[in-house]
């Protein structure tokens, strides 16, 4: 599998000027390949670059005219090594930091807020309302690997609710007739192939190395971080839209089991 990545884009015309930029909107757009498939993937840790993304991703699919619900696929990460959890010997289970969010060609990688550092605990003010909001839409389905588990640390740590979900092992399950206990089994790289029929060939990146892009004082992150964490909130949404009805069913199901 082919993967290029570029970055096309940030919030100052001159990139020179960026290191010493005080604007609080900051962020880096790119322009990542998938076997000649362009998306465009935002990074940002901004809410309004945040709150614009996701309204302007809501316009296109109310354009559109689409019949079924807005599918988003959704995927988390965490570094894997960090001073204050390692401090306080909770670096084995840390907040997420990043929560990816992908819808056809468009994604977003958004740094959540670092409220747990520095000794001080999540508070309301801390939780991004514009992410908040959108991931209780009623509208929207919200297609992950793991999904419930992810939901319910998000809640927990960050007081953001996922309303309504779907497993991408669920999905599996019915698409491929495997037992859930079997999917469990396979990879994510495993589970595109048997659903998509593609081949992940991609090198993953340790976060605590790699992350944040220490060669430059231009850029916040590592453009190869970018690149698999597209790959994969992209391929999770491909899987989704494949099988859209079986989604939305799953979806329905889960809700009159509650």
């Amino acid at each position: 599998m082919e993967v290029k990545i570029e970055r096309t884009e940030t919030e100052v015309s001159n990139i020179e000027d960026r290191y010493w930029s005080r604007s609080k909107e900051r962020y880096e757009l790119f322009t990542v390949e998938i076997n000649s498939k362009r998306i465009l993937t935002l990074y940002t840790a901004c809410d309004s670059v945040m709150k614009k993304w996701i309204s302007e991703v809501q316009k296109l699919y109310r354009k559109n005219k689409n019949t079924f619900p807005l599918i988003v696929s959704l995927c988390v990460d965490s570094e894997s090594m960090n001073y204050y959890y390692s401090r306080k010997r909770l670096s084995n289970n840390p907040p997420y930091n990043v929560i990816a969010l992908c819808i056809g060609s468009h994604c977003l990688l958004y740094s959540l807020p670092e409220g747990f550092y520095y000794d001080k605990s999540y508070d309301v003010k801390d939780i991004p309302k514009p992410l908040q909001e959108f991931l209780a839409d009623s509208k929207a389905i919200f297609v992950g690997m793991d999904i419930g588990d992810v939901s319910k640390k998000l809640e927990k740590d960050q007081m953001l609710k996922v309303e309504r979900c779907v497993d991408i092992r669920r999905l599996g399950e019915e698409v491929l007739g495997y037992p859930i206990w079997h999917m469990k089994e396979f990879s994510f790289d495993e589970i595109v192939k048997k659903m998509l029929d593609k081949r992940m060939e991609i090198e993953r990146l340790e976060i605590c190395d790699n992350w944040y892009d220490l060669e430059s004082k231009q850029y916040d992150i590592n453009k190869e971080y970018v690149k698999y964490l597209t790959v994969d909130a992209f391929f999770v949404y491909e899987m989704a839209v494949k099988y859209v009805d079986i989604t939305t069913k799953l979806v329905s199901s889960s809700k009159k089991s509650k």
